[in-house]
């Protein structure tokens, strides 16, 4: 059977973090609650289990029988799922170890045993848990040390509650012909395979607190087979032959808690503990210490590939692996190259945008004019100042000379034909949305232009869209952007001289043979060069700057 190091993966809001400890039916790990931001202990039972047939239910009722014993002595379940082939048992975390790290412990550093009165105070507390369960239905199956466990304050708790019950249905172990338990403190009629009832927890128990008080097992053997033999059929070591202060009442107490037939044991484990503290009354001993204080934990296991672990005599081998790292796993570079590429082109893409904003007027020449014309209270033909009209009023207003707004009749013909230019030229160019698109309609309106007035106009739209703030976000490649603005740009420098000489042709032939009125439009055109060359400026200034978003 091979087993995954789990530790660094997360099983719904579960984060595994580090081993606890491996036992005959899986592995305990330290695990974090995201949501309720705590630490938490998770069991995670052999992956095998779950594909036999009827696992997930057996799991689902073992699971809530577990999780509605509610006592001071069972450690709380949390919660519990399956994902994937992973089925799990989330409880509560209890930092002060198991009764087995404290037996090992005393061994390795050769300090005392626990008193008999520390032994009795355990006792009472494992007995009442026990006891609790067991009127409702619940055996363990599987009380032995490493099932003790303790909180920092040295109060114990009973925990696997159920386990043992649901991996003794399964075909993978039952059909290997083990009984399912741990053999050393396994009742006779667990090793037969008889239906258990609460006195098999009662001589599970009594093993325990046997080996609590003399360091050893009442039955001690090399292989399964001669601890099968010992259960079935020999009396346990006399306590004494251990330890020499244990009063002869506690040998009697133990001996009738592990009768090899289970009638004929205590009628409860409460009656079995109560009987203990009788047995001891008045040689409870001094405080040793043994349950307080924090605990070396013992190594259970060394982890890496092809480590073999034996949890008990009767598992079976276990590999353990660890899964590698994510950063040390080919998808992981593969997904961040792809992201990097895709932050390239994200970025790539929002300068090309920044790039093609072009501001927008978003005030029409005529507009412009009639709103001029409404703040002064004017009409198109009211008479003021003397006789002037209203157009010069609005031309004195703008400009401070109402020469400005006197026409230009023989713009005219030239000004329609550009318009409808311009009205062809804008029905395609508006697919690219680009700044040279308003480089044209900017330029022919100029050139367009029916007389001063209306190029004094242009002229103020210009101003306010250097002043606009870009909107609109024209999306295209890249690639051709650069080529669609040469030859936009290229018409329009086209459209402009072709413009220019129209003018300079029809004023020189309207005003032929009067100085003065060559001269008016040979200034005429100087105006409108200097204004397309001041307008192309703005042009430019507005493009050059970050848009203001």
């Amino acid at each position: 059977m091979t087993l995954h190091n789990l530790a660094g993966q997360t099983l719904g809001q579960y984060e595994l973090r580090e081993i606890l400890g491996i036992g005959g039916m899986g592995v305990a790990y330290r695990g974090y609650q995201r949501n309720l931001e705590r630490d938490v202990a998770i069991k995670i039972l052999f992956p095998g289990l779950a594909a036999e047939a009827g696992y997930l239910e057996r799991f689902y009722r073992e699971a809530k029988t577990a999780a509605a014993l509610e006592h001071a002595h069972i450690v709380p379940v949390y919660d519990y799922g399956v994902q994937d082939t992973i089925s799990y048992v989330v409880m509560r975390l209890l930092t002060g170890g198991t009764l087995e790290d404290r037996l090992m412990s005393r061994a390795e550093q050769n300090k005392p045993l626990p008193s008999l009165g520390e032994a009795s105070s355990l006792m009472k507390q494992l007995a009442s848990a026990l006891d609790y369960a067991h009127n409702r239905g619940v055996i363990h199956r599987d009380i032995k040390p490493s099932n003790i466990m303790f909180d920092d304050q040295g109060i114990a708790y009973i925990v696997d509650f159920g386990i043992a019950k649901l991996v003794e249905s399964s075909t993978s172990y039952t059909s290997s012909g083990s009984p399912i338990g741990t053999p050393m403190y396994m009742p006779p009629e667990q090793w037969r395979s008889e239906t258990l009832r609460p006195a098999a927890d009662q001589y599970a128990l009594a093993v325990t607190l046997y080996q609590m008080l003399t360091g050893r097992l009442p039955f001690e053997a090399t292989t399964p087979y001669g601890l099968l033999h010992k259960h079935l059929n020999e009396d346990p070591t006399p306590p004494q032959s251990f330890r020499a202060d244990l009063p002869y009442q506690v040998q009697d107490v133990l001996e009738r808690a592990m009768k090899k037939d289970a009638a004929d044991r205590w009628e409860s484990v409460t009656a079995f503990a109560q009987a203990f503290d009788t047995a001891i009354r008045g040689q409870t001993g001094e405080l040793s210490g043994f349950f307080d204080g924090p605990v070396t934990r013992k190594k259970t296991a060394t982890f890496g590939p092809g480590s073999l672990v034996s949890f008990n005599t009767n598992s079976p081998l276990v590999t353990i692996t660890k899964a590698p790292p994510a950063y040390k796993q080919p998808v992981f570079w593969v997904m961040g190259g792809l992201l990097l590429i895709a932050l390239v082109v994200v970025l790539v893409l929002l300068l090309t945008q920044g790039d093609n904003q072009t501001p927008r007027s978003t005030i029409a020449p005529e507009m412009l004019r009639s709103t001029v014309v409404a703040e002064l209270g004017l009409t198109q033909t009211a008479q003021v100042n003397g006789g002037q009209t209203a157009e010069a009023a609005v031309a004195l207003a703008l400009t401070g000379t109402a020469d400005a707004w006197t026409p230009t009749p023989t713009l005219n013909f030239a000004a329609t034909e550009t318009r409808q230019a311009v009205f062809d030229r804008e029905s395609t160019a508006d697919s690219f949305a680009t700044s040279t698109q308003e480089s044209v309609l900017y330029t022919t309106a100029l050139a367009g232009a029916t007389s001063t007035q209306d190029a004094l106009l242009i002229m103020a739209g210009a101003t306010a869209d250097a002043r606009a703030t870009a909107t609109q976000q024209a999306r295209f490649a890249a690639a051709t952007a650069t080529q669609e603005i040469n030859n936009q740009t290229a018409t329009v420098d086209a459209q402009i001289a072709a413009t220019q000489q129209a003018i300079q042709q029809t004023a020189t032939a309207d005003f032929e043979g009067t100085e003065t009125q060559v001269a008016a439009a040979t200034a005429a055109q100087q105006e409108l060069l200097i204004m397309a060359e001041a307008t192309a400026n703005a042009r430019a200034t507005a493009s050059a700057a970050p848009p203001d978003l």
